[in-house]
C-alpha cells in the first residue's frame, strides 16, 4: 500500500471509524461507535468520521420498517454523541436516519457535533439505490461548517460520485470534506473519492462499513485522502479506526496555488437535466437528434515527445498512421495535443512560425484529409492554429470531406500564455458513428467541462493531450493494483467513452488509451497503452448504436448518473 505522509505537518490529527454496523440494533451499535471514538481520541484525533447510516444499519424497504429507529435532531443519538464530543473535546461527524418533527420527512442525514454541541446537520442531496423507499431528498443543500479546528463541509456515500457536491463545498471555502458512507459495487479507495479531493484542494476522509447486510457485500477500505489525492491512510476490512495528520495553513496554500476557478458562460448548462426524458425524444425536439450511433474501433495514439520536428515528417507519419489504424477497422484515431507543431513553444514568434492559418488548414493537411477520404475515417490531431491575427492551440476534426470544426483550449496553462489565445465554447460535433466532444490536455481537471460535453449529449470525448504524472497514478492496495486516471474518471462519471492520447517521455506520463462508461467496474471496458512504451497504438472497440430506435438503452445515450443529477442544489457554480 502506497501511503503518502510526506507533505503533511502535523496539525490536526483526524480519524475514520470503520465498523459493521448491525440492522436494527441501534444500542449496540452506539456502544461500538462510542468506543471506536474513544480510541481515535485516545490516539489523538480532534476530527472523527463515523460512517452513513452508523447508528440503524443501511438497506430499509419502506418507512414503516425503518420508522422505530428514526431520530430527531436534537434526539437520542445527537445527545449521546454531544456528551462524548465535550469529554473528549473532539468533533464528531456521525451519521444516522432523521426524522424531521415538522413534516415528518425522513432523511439520510449526517451531523456535525463538537465540544460545544450540535454544529449543524447535511442532509444527503444524492440518494442510492433503496433510500428513495423510506427517505427524502436533501432539502437544504451543501453545507460548510466554521470551527475553530477549520471550516468542515459534509457529503455521504453518492454525493461523492458528483463532482457538483464538492465543487459547491470548494466554493464555499471548505478546508476538509468528511464522508461518511456506506459503499459498495466496486473495490475501495474509489477513483472517485480520490479525484474530489484533487480537483478541490481538499482532504476527504471517509469512513466506510464493511461485511455483509442483507444481499449487500460492503467495501471496507475508509481512507483519508489529502489534499492532493494522495492516500494518507487506508483499512481494508474489519472494525478499527485510521488516523493521518491535516495542516490547515498548508491546504489553505494549496488552494490559493491551484488559483481561483473561472467560470465560463457555457456553464450556466450545469443546471440543466438533459436525460432525465429520454435522449431520442429530447434532443431531436429542437434538432434532428442524436446520431445514430454505431459499433466501431477508435485508435488512441501516443508518441515520444523527440518525434521529429519537421511538420511534414509528422504529416507523413500520421498519414502512416492513420492508413495503418484504417485497416485494423479503425473509424477514429486521436494524436496528441499540438502533435503537427511540437509542445516547447516559448514565445509568439515561434508558434506563429509553426502555426496554419485557418484559411489554409484544408491544404496544409491535404495529406491527411486525402486519407481520410480514402478510408471514410475521422481523425482528431492538434496544432497552432492563426486566425484572426490571434494564435490558438487548437485540435481539428478532420473527415472524409474535410474540416468539421477547430477546438481551441479554453484553459491555458503558463507556457501557452505566451503565445495562444483562450478559446470561448466547448466543442461538440455529430458524426455517423455517434456525437463527439474535444477538449485538451490539462482540461480533464475541470470536471465542468466533461459534464457539459455530457449534458449536451456526447458519446465520446476526444481528449488530446500532454500532461504529466499528476494526471495519473498507479496504486499499489493491498497487493492489488488501483488504477486512478483522469481520462477513466471522466468517462465513468460522464457516461461516455474517453479517448486519451498522451506523450510518453521528458516528464510526461504516457498511459494513452480508450476508457468505455464503466471502466473499472467491468473488466474489459478499457484498453491503456503502459508509460514505458515511448510510442505505441491502442485499437479499442466503441458501442454508441442504439437497437431502439425509439428509447434509450446504450448507456452513453441514456447516461445514468446525468439522470440521477440534482442540479437546483448547484447554483453556486454557475
Amino acid at each position: 500500500m502506497n501511503i503518502d505522509n510526506s507533505s503533511t505537518k502535523k496539525d490536526l490529527t483526524v480519524s475514520a471509524i470503520q465498523f459493521e454496523p448491525k440492522f436494527k440494533e441501534k444500542k449496540r451499535n452506539l456502544e461500538k461507535i462510542e468506543n471506536l471514538i474513544r480510541e481515535s481520541a485516545s490516539k489523538g484525533a480532534r476530527l472523527i468520521v463515523t460512517p452513513e447510516m452508523a447508528t440503524t444499519g443501511y438497506i430499509w424497504s419502506n418507512r414503516n420498517e425503518i420508522k422505530p429507529f428514526v431520530e430527531t435532531i436534537p434526539g437520542n443519538t445527537t445527545d449521546i454523541m454531544c456528551k462524548i464530543a465535550n469529554e473528549l473535546d473532539v468533533y464528531i461527524v456521525i451519521g444516522l436516519a432523521e426524522v424531521d418533527k415538522d413534516t415528518d420527512d425522513y432523511f439520510n442525514t449526517a451531523v456535525l457535533i463538537g465540544p460545544e454541541g450540535i454544529i449543524g446537520r447535511y442532509r444527503k442531496v444524492h440518494p442510492y439505490m433503496a433510500e428513495p423507499l423510506w427517505a427524502k431528498n436533501g432539502n437544504e443543500g451543501f453545507k460548510v461548517f466554521n470551527t475553530e479546528i477549520g471550516r468542515i463541509g459534509l457529503a455521504i456515500c453518492m454525493d461523492l460520485t458528483f463532482f457538483e457536491s464538492s465543487r459547491v463545498l470548494q466554493l464555499k471555502e471548505c478546508d476538509i470534506i468528511c464522508a461518511p458512507v456506506n459503499w459498495f459495487g466496486e473495490l475501495a479507495p474509489s477513483i472517485l473519492w480520490i479525484t474530489r479531493a484533487f480537483e478541490t484542494g481538499c482532504p476527504v476522509i471517509v469512513a466506510n462499513r464493511w461485511d455483509k447486510e442483507r444481499k449487500t457485500s460492503f467495501a471496507g477500505c475508509s481512507t483519508i485522502l489529502d489534499h492532493q489525492g494522495k492516500i494518507l491512510a487506508l483499512k481494508d476490512r474489519g472494525d478499527g479506526v485510521i488516523l493521518a495528520d491535516l495542516n490547515i495553513d498548508e491546504i489553505r496554500k494549496h488552494k490559493k496555488t491551484m488559483g481561483k476557478r473561472q467560470k465560463y458562460s457555457f456553464y450556466n448548462e450545469l443546471s440543466l437535466s438533459t436525460h432525465r426524458w429520454n435522449p431520442l425524444g429530447f434532443f431531436s425536439q429542437t434538432s434532428e437528434g442524436l446520431p445514430k450511433g454505431d459499433i466501431f474501433k477508435s485508435s488512441a495514439i501516443q508518441v515520444s515527445t523527440s518525434i521529429v520536428s519537421d511538420m511534414e515528417k509528422r504529416i507523413n507519419y500520421a498519414v502512416e498512421v492513420i492508413e495503418k489504424e484504417a485497416y485494423n477497422g479503425s473509424k477514429l484515431v486521436v494524436f496528441p495535443e499540438l502533435y503537427l507543431s511540437g509542445i516547447a513553444i516559448i514565445s509568439k514568434d515561434e508558434a506563429k512560425s509553426l502555426s496554419i492559418s485557418s484559411e489554409e488548414i484544408d491544404t496544409s493537411l491535404n495529406k491527411i484529409l486525402e486519407t481520410c477520404n480514402s478510408h471514410n475515417i475521422y481523425v482528431v490531431i492538434g496544432g497552432i492554429e492563426y486566425k484572426d491575427e490571434k494564435l490558438y492551440n487548437a485540435a481539428w476534426l478532420l473527415g472524409a470531406n474535410g474540416l468539421m470544426g477547430s477546438y481551441y483550449k479554453i484553459e491555458l496553462n503558463n507556457q501557452e500564455k505566451l503565445w495562444a489565445e483562450p478559446g470561448n465554447d466547448l466543442f461538440v460535433c455529430d458524426l455517423p458513428i455517434g456525437r463527439l466532444a474535444i477538449i485538451l490536455g490539462e482540461e480533464l481537471k475541470i470536471p465542468e467541462f466533461a459534464r457539459i460535453a455530457a449534458i449536451r449529449g456526447a458519446d465520446i470525448l476526444a481528449v488530446p493531450s500532454a500532461i504529466n504524472n499528476e494526471y495519473v497514478r498507479r496504486i499499489n492496495v493491498f497487493n492489488d493494483e488501483l488504477i486512478w486516471h483522469m481520462a477513466r474518471v471522466r468517462a465513468r462519471e460522464h457516461n461516455l467513452y474517453t479517448i486519451f492520447s498522451n506523450y510518453s517521455d521528458n516528464g510526461y506520463v504516457g498511459e494513452s488509451g480508450v476508457f468505455g462508461p464503466d471502466a473499472g467496474l467491468i473488466e474489459g471496458d478499457e484498453a491503456i497503452i503502459s508509460s514505458d512504451q515511448k510510442t505505441g497504438i491502442i485499437n479499442f472497440e466503441i458501442n454508441t448504436e442504439n437497437l431502439n430506435p425509439e428509447v434509450a438503452i446504450n448507456r452513453v445515450r441514456s447516461k445514468q448518473l446525468l439522470v440521477l443529477r440534482e442540479p437546483y442544489w448547484y447554483t453556486e457554480l454557475i
